[in-house]
């Protein structure tokens, strides 16, 4: 399946998926999410603001989950990467 029809599928812009994925590797390889600050190094997103919209957005369409009052605290939710 290539990376566009992936994308639309899965409701989300070519940005959003790209962090996504980030998100997700990180996950698997460290067993805690990355800080928006390392979001935004790994995908070259200058703005904290620029990746907490990007967040706010897989949140609202239900493929991250934030833990509250918790540091690192994004979960991918399903496994659609």
């Amino acid at each position: 399946m290539d990376q566009v029809h992936q994308t639309q599928k899965m409701g989300v812009t070519m940005r959003q998926s790209s962090v996504l994925e980030f998100v997700t590797e990180h996950c698997q390889k460290f067993g805690f999410s990355p800080s928006y600050q390392e979001i935004g190094d790994h995908l070259g997103i200058v703005s904290k603001s620029g990746v907490k919209r990007i967040i706010d957005a897989l949140v609202e369409r239900g493929h991250l989950g934030i833990l509250p009052r918790k540091a690192r605290s994004l979960v991918v939710i399903g496994s659609d990467i």
